[in-house]
């Protein structure tokens, strides 16, 4: 899955994918994120999903997405995860997480529609 990581041009950290994304991608832009050397916990992180198609996933696999953010709380600390996701699956797959991020993790997690909204929200 083909992604970009900007970790300079605003406070939070700006993450681009296009393609086709899978669960795998996922997990992998979150490992890469938390261990790139201007990480700090609590930074935001903006997901573009806008240019990318989301592969169905199962209950199952999207309970895997919250247990590694717990099993990452320490590298994450309060951040906030801002995904922005065209209407249709992969919006549904953002809000889905939106959810198990409320179910006890330390990161707060909101779906958008559009940037704008995104950047506002992790400003605040």
């Amino acid at each position: 899955m083909p992604y970009e990581l900007d970790f300079e041009s605003h406070p939070f950290v700006r993450v681009r994918v296009h393609g086709v994304d899978t669960l795998s991608d996922m997990v992998e832009r979150i490992r890469r994120v938390v261990s790139h050397p201007s990480w700090r916990p609590g930074r935001g992180v903006l997901i573009d999903m806008r240019e990318a198609s989301t592969a169905s996933f199962s209950n199952e696999e999207l309970h895997k997405i919250h247990d590694m953010h717990a099993i990452m709380k320490e590298a994450m600390g309060d951040s906030k995860l801002a995904l922005v996701a065209s209407v249709g699956p992969a919006f549904g797959v953002a809000r889905m997480w939106e959810g198990l991020a409320e179910s006890g993790l330390q990161v707060s997690v909101s779906a958008f529609d559009n940037c704008e909204d995104a950047e506002v929200w992790l400003g605040e």
